[in-house]
């Protein structure tokens, strides 16, 4: 994915983070946990002013993205949700073509275990937001 999106330095991140499989939207069909889904739940936009009063061709852009994390043990779940929120969290410089001003977590939660491809144990949740803001 390339890292002149967001989406490409999230991606990046949570793999070097974990040495787990992340993936954009949704996971593909026949993977096993544990594995990481990441998403983009909202984008606000700020105009940034030049210098004679005017706006500028330049935006403050905050995304806010939703990271959950499978994986076949809780404390597993939790192991992987820390090492991602320590790479994600407090962030700011430059990510490829990106200049990222800061990225904050905003929550994390358990959520109810799944099934995941027919195994009979279920598989743990753990639910991350997370709002990062750049320039573009």
């Amino acid at each position: 994915m390339p890292t002149d999106f967001v989406e490409g330095w999230l991606h990046e991140t949570i793999e070097d983070a974990t040495d787990v499989e992340a993936f954009p939207l949704r996971v593909p069909a026949g993977k096993v946990p544990p594995f990481v889904v990441f998403s983009q739940a909202g984008l606000e936009e700020q105009e940034t002013a030049s210098l004679d009063g005017g706006f500028g061709d330049t935006a403050t852009i905050t995304g806010t993205f939703t990271v959950e994390i499978y994986a076949d043990g809780y404390l597993a779940a939790k192991t992987l949700a820390r090492q991602i929120r320590a790479a994600i969290r407090n962030f700011a410089g430059s990510a490829g073509d990106l200049t990222i001003i800061r990225s904050r977590i905003d929550g994390q939660q358990d959520s109810d275990p799944v099934f995941v491809d027919g195994k009979e144990e279920p598989t743990y949740v753990v639910e991350q937001t997370y709002s990062i803001s750049w320039e573009e």
